[in-house]
């Protein structure tokens, strides 16, 4: 991966050339990126958690995956950083919710945060409860909250706690 004088710092904030935070976007996956120069003027859209682990740790062995460790895809620090086989990815169990845990979080007034901790769950996922919207587990197998037509039970990646 190419840096162009571009930085990531540890919390995973990118520098640009001129020595400021970029701002960096979500893409409609859920993964932040952000617009880098390939050195010939072209822009590039990258993915920070693939730029923290290069600029880090070095080069992405082909066919390995960066994974969130707390299943967060917008906490690109280093330390929530790890690389993965697909299959070992894959392989994540998945953490089941009940509709009365669901029912919880949403009517809940603690913070995104403080529930993703009390619950074990991304903020992201926090967030789609919370506004009734269905949530894709990322691997195949979609999940809807307890006001989906489907199923009762919101999946998503358990977080690996240490």
């Amino acid at each position: 991966m190419f840096t162009n004088g571009y930085k990531a710092t540890l919390c995973g904030r990118i520098i640009g050339k001129r020595g400021r935070h970029l701002v960096t976007f979500p893409k409609s996956n859920g993964y932040c990126c952000f617009s880098q120069s390939d050195g010939r003027g072209n822009p590039n859209q990258t993915l920070v958690h693939r730029f923290v682990w290069s600029f880090w740790k070095g080069d992405i062995p082909d066919g390995m995956h960066v994974d969130h460790i707390d299943g967060d895809k917008s906490n690109n620090s280093i330390y929530n950083l790890q690389l993965l086989t697909p299959q070992e990815n894959s392989g994540k169990s998945a953490l089941v919710l009940t509709q009365e845990q669901a029912e919880s979080i949403r009517k809940s007034t603690k913070s995104g945060a403080d529930l993703s901790r009390e619950f074990g769950i991304s903020q992201q996922l926090i967030c789609c409860i919370r506004k009734g919207r269905k949530y894709n587990t990322g691997y195949g197998k979609e999940a809807f909250d307890d006001r989906g037509k489907k199923s009762c039970t919101i999946a998503t990646q358990r977080l690996n706690k240490p």
